[in-house]
């Protein structure tokens, strides 16, 4: 996973030991809690963060991963797709966006 320097090491300390729980209205994404004594994002991280992502399948397009982050501790992970809705299994992170991105 290529992500951007300030955030790798933050959300694999993040998502290391949270509680997942399942969204109702999808398979694929969830909801976290993450436990208070982990690092907080930087104060500059946008809300939410979002990644470009990819998977092998060549008919899925236009894949989005965003965290929703409350605190500076993402509380939630949702897909952002067209088409069919890809396993979460299935994805490949690329890297973060930014709003000011071309």
């Amino acid at each position: 996973m290529r992500v951007a320097e300030g955030y790798a090491a933050v959300l694999r300390q993040q998502f290391t030991d949270c509680k997942t729980r399942p969204k109702e209205y999808c398979e694929e994404c969830f909801e976290l809690s993450v436990a208070a004594q982990t690092p907080p994002l930087p104060p500059e991280a946008e809300n939410p963060l979002v990644f470009d992502a990819s998977t092998s399948d060549p008919s899925q397009t236009a894949l989005l991963v965003m965290l929703w982050h409350e605190g500076r501790r993402v509380d939630d992970l949702e897909i952002s797709y067209l088409e069919e809705h890809p396993p979460i299994a299935s994805l490949s992170i690329n890297s973060l966006l930014h709003e000011d991105a071309d």
